[in-house]
């Protein structure tokens, strides 16, 4: 009698198992490999990670959406809209997934694929965070995730100006420019009869008045005049000269540049109040040859590209990646 419970008990493991590898079963049993192979493929399939929000946001398989076990009762999960649809689940070892399986083929759900749990898995694993700033659109793109993209280009950053774009040939004009620096040194020995070149024109020392991190030449009789000309040190210990609020701004280059789909407009202005945003609105190439043109269709549509508001940067292939356009309180 025990023999024959055993030969039983061992053709009903068999007959389960079949049914589940074999498909006479609503759900399947496959290994991470086919599963790897079916994720490929462009069919509508949807990814379900079946455990804890905790267990989830730790690591999990991109693009896989999340429907704890414990929440899949006899009511279809909203997630899970069409029984037809193919429906890869995992889990941490393959025994909740199993569960979920039973409970899903249950609610007549046809296209179900089992494949073990994420301890096995043998391809890539994303967090939650890691996701999130991963599916962010250009749009959306946050100042956090901008910034860092901003440093890896310093090298290759420049000042400019934007002097027009030209929609047949897709090409944008650019002036780069730099603010003028004059060595510590320099600076600092400038006497009553010395010369200064700035500005693109020589001009006579006259006077010379210093005062911690500033120097004035040429000040009237009451320490300022329309020909003051202010150097005012920078964190590095050199000097920039200033007229009337402004930096002393050198021409270095113009340049005419294609836009490609890759830019990314960073806009720390308001374009409708010219004032400024805590955070950029971050545009694509589309977005930004927008504004472009509404702007320059309409100088008082915002604070424009004419000034020296606007910082520029380039990949290692000499490629325009980055345009930058920040507020400064002397406009």
């Amino acid at each position: 009698m025990k023999r024959a419970f055993t030969v039983l008990l061992a053709f009903l493991l068999l007959g389960l198992n079949c049914c589940a590898e074999q498909g006479t079963s609503s759900w399947h049993m496959i290994t991470q490999e086919e599963a790897m192979e079916m994720m490929d493929r462009d069919d509508g399939h949807v990814v379900v990670d079946v455990r804890r929000q905790d267990e989830y946001d730790v690591g999990h398989i991109p693009g896989a959406i999340l429907i704890p076990n414990e929440q899949i009762g006899t009511q279809r999960p909203k997630e899970l809209q069409d029984p037809d649809q193919i429906i890869l689940i995992y889990c941490r070892s393959g025994n909740r997934s199993k569960q979920a399986a039973a409970k899903l083929a249950a609610m007549g759900y046809t296209g179900l694929y089992e494949f073990g749990g994420i301890n096995t898995w043998p391809g890539r694993i994303v967090t939650s965070e890691e996701e999130a700033a991963d599916s962010l659109p250009a749009r959306t793109i946050t100042a956090m995730a901008v910034e860092p993209y901003m440093e890896r280009y310093a090298l290759y950053a420049s000042y400019a100006r934007i002097r027009g774009y030209d929609r047949g040939t897709n090409m944008l004009a650019v002036e780069l420019t730099a603010p003028e620096i004059f060595r510590q040194d320099e600076a600092e020995s400038l006497r009553p009869g010395d010369g200064i070149y700035t500005g693109g024109r020589e001009a006579a020392v006259s006077s010379v008045r210093k005062e911690e991190g500033l120097i004035v030449l040429n000040a009237g009789p009451d320490g300022n005049g329309e020909e003051a000309l202010y150097l005012y040190q920078d964190r590095e210990g050199n000097y920039r000269p200033e007229v009337r609020d402004d930096y002393v701004w050198m021409e270095m280059a113009g340049l005419e540049l294609p836009v490609t789909e890759r830019l990314l407009f960073l806009d720390m202005i308001d374009p409708g109040t010219g004032e400024p945003l805590d955070k950029p609105a971050v545009h694509d190439a589309e977005g930004f040859l927008r504004i472009l043109a509404e702007e320059s269709n309409d100088p008082a549509a915002g604070p424009g590209f004419e000034k020296d508001n606007v910082l520029v940067a380039f990949d290692g292939n000499g490629d325009l990646a980055v345009i930058r356009r920040f507020y400064v309180p002397r406009q």
